[in-house]
């Protein structure tokens, strides 16, 4: 009886295996993330970076800290009266096998009355919130 029970199970366990029917966790990873100062002190800076999802299951980039300013994630978008602005965004869907940027003129992350100097090549700690990966850790490196 026991050798039938272990032998289902090891049936079970390859079928799911070989048709794919356990998601892998989201696997994250950034690239390119660099800074752009405050043109003037007291000011608010931002970052910019690549994220990757190489996983087979989505997530979703929930918030963003920091300890040099109050760390927010914004979308630049068109106004109805033809000029360009910003407005916050909740969470950023990371899909998978995809990517997102924050780059200028898109989304980006705002350093909102950064505390400290911001000179070129410092490096910018940030803690980014995932839904399912939990915190990660990255830095960003100061550039013109």
């Amino acid at each position: 009886m026991r050798q039938w029970i272990f032998t289902a199970i090891l049936f079970v366990l390859v079928s799911l295996s070989a048709c794919g029917g356990m998601p892998s966790e989201p696997r994250l990873s950034v690239d390119n993330a660099w800074a752009r100062s405050p043109a003037m002190e007291g000011g608010n800076g931002a970052i910019y970076f690549r994220l990757m999802n190489e996983g087979d299951e989505a997530d979703r980039l929930l918030s963003v800290s920091s300890s040099l300013a109050t760390a927010e994630m914004h979308q630049t978008v068109a106004k109805e009266n033809g000029t360009m602005g910003m407005e916050p965004l909740d969470a950023v869907e990371v899909p998978a096998g995809g990517e997102v940027e924050f780059k200028q003129g898109g989304m980006h992350i705002m350093l909102i009355g950064v505390t400290g100097p911001m000179s070129i090549g410092d490096t910018i700690p940030l803690t980014l919130r995932f839904e399912l990966t939990g915190d990660m850790q990255i830095t960003a490196e100061v550039r013109q």
